[in-house]
Order: C-alpha cells, then structure tokens, then sequence
C-alpha cells in the first residue's frame, strides 16, 4: 500500500521523538516503520552533532538526510557524508569570548564538524554530558581546532534572558536560538532549521506542502513554519503551540508519532 506516498515527516529529536530517558519508544518506532511501508519519508531535525544521532541508526528508519546542528549541516544518515554546512562568521569567536569573559559562570560548549569543545562546565553542561554520553574534549576557547559551526550556553532561564537583551546587538552577524530551557545558541545568521528544511527540499525534490514538521522548543519554529504543516507536542513551549496547526501527545511515556500517523491515516490530518 502507499497510502502516505508523497508525506514527509521531519521530527525534532530532543523533547518531541525522544523521551525523557533519550529513548524512542516502541509505539514511535512501529508507527514510523509502517508510515514508511506505506509510502511515506521519515527525518530528522535535531541541535544534535551527527554522531550523536547515529548512535539511534540502528533503532530508528530514515528514509532522508538529516539536518543536524540547529540547521548548520545535512549529512547523509548512514555515511555522515555532508550535503550542506554552514560555519559562523569569524565574529561569533570576539562574542562569544565577551559573554563568557562577562559571565565566567557560564557553561560553554564550542561546536566544529562533530566534535564538541567543552570550555567550561556547569550543572547545566554536565546534564547535557550525561544525556548524550559525550566523549570530553575539555580546551580552553583558543584550543577549539577546525571552523566553528555553534556555540551553546548553558545556564539559568533568567540569565540566558539577560544575555539576550544585553548582547542584542549581535543580532547583526549571528543568529540567536533557544534549543531548550537552559540551553542558548549562537548559529549562523540566517541559519535555522527552517533554512535547512528548504535546502533539504531542493536537494531531494520533496513537495514542500506535503512536509510535516514535528518540534517542542523555539529552535523549531522556523521549522515549523516553513514546513506544509507544522505539529507541536504536547510538551511544546506555548509559542511553538501557537504556530501549529496540531498539538499531539506529550514526549514522555506517550506515542506522539503513533498518533500522527494515526491521524493521517484516518483522514484527521489532511496535507
């Protein structure tokens, strides 16, 4: 059957596919693996570096490249061959040293092609370790080998605001993005998930009004808008909700991607 022929899902990773244990529930698994029986293509648009998504290649059908990175890089999922990149405009070394020399508290993560750099660590960096099992490359900002591709943040809700207003300025050369409640991230300017979903659809030729895609956090909004429609989770942050056209099940202990498919199948989501 191809009932889904022509249907693209593209799903973020991190609190919308993954539970909060970094798992994929089986119901999410059966469901994906039969939209793709049926005729439909399945990705993934995650903050993550490559080789921390393909550590779920085993668990997970894909059936496109992935954007990886917050929109930075496509990279093929078998191979890690790079279709698409971006790096940061040689300013974000000057602001990012500027933020952190004024905020030396801070958690800071260099990002290169699928390395991350860990110049200073706090609870919110070494919840971030031990969620995704990196491997530690602890250097000093000078340290970081290889071109930029972002920069994480890591601390409290009411900080990362502060910095947000303070360093507003730097909206000129580089764009800003909230990955998640403690997490900020400085990426290209103009680069996005949404930015990175278009590239995708002129690589593979996807109908970009048939692309469903799936998010929680103001990371995924341009995704969400940019895509034919845009599902939030239930978890979502209320603005990404409000961009939807649909908000589905929570992440955790529940079958958002069951229900999505469920939903396309029996007629309540229309594309």
């Amino acid at each position: 059957m191809n009932q889904f022929k022509g249907i693209t899902i593209i799903s973020d990773m991190d609190g919308t596919l993954l539970n909060d244990k970094k798992k994929i529930g089986a119901e999410n698994r059966e469901a994906i693996s039969y939209f793709i029986e049926n005729g439909g293509n399945f990705s993934i648009a995650s903050g993550r570096i490559f080789s921390r998504l393909q550590m779920y290649h085993k668990v997970i059908q894909v059936t496109l490249p992935v954007i990886t990175m917050n929109g930075m890089m496509i990279q093929d999922f078998s191979t890690g061959s790079v279709l698409y990149s971006e790096q940061l405009d040689p300013s974000a070394k000057e602001y990012t040293r500027a933020i952190f020399e004024k905020y030396p508290h801070l958690g800071l993560e260099i990002y290169t092609d699928d390395t991350v750099h860990f110049i200073h660590r706090n609870r919110h960096i070494d919840k971030h370790i031990s969620d995704e099992g990196f491997h530690l490359d602890i250097c000093t900002l000078d340290e970081v080998n290889g071109e930029w591709r972002k920069v994480l943040f890591g601390c409290d809700e009411n900080l990362l605001e502060t910095i947000e207003r303070e360093f507003a300025y730097m909206k000129e050369k580089v764009h800003f993005t909230k990955s998640d409640a403690h997490f900020y991230e400085i990426l290209a300017k103009g680069a996005n998930k949404g930015s990175a979903l278009w590239n995708l659809i002129e690589q593979t030729g996807i109908d970009p009004s048939r692309v469903i895609a799936v998010g929680d956090n103001i990371n995924d909004l341009e995704f969400i808008e940019a895509a034919g429609a845009g599902i939030a989770v239930g978890n979502a942050c209320e603005e990404v909700k409000a961009h939807s056209r649909f908000v589905l099940s929570q992440n955790n202990n529940q079958a958002p991607m069951r229900e999505l498919i469920g939903k396309l199948e029996n007629g309540e989501i229309v594309i």
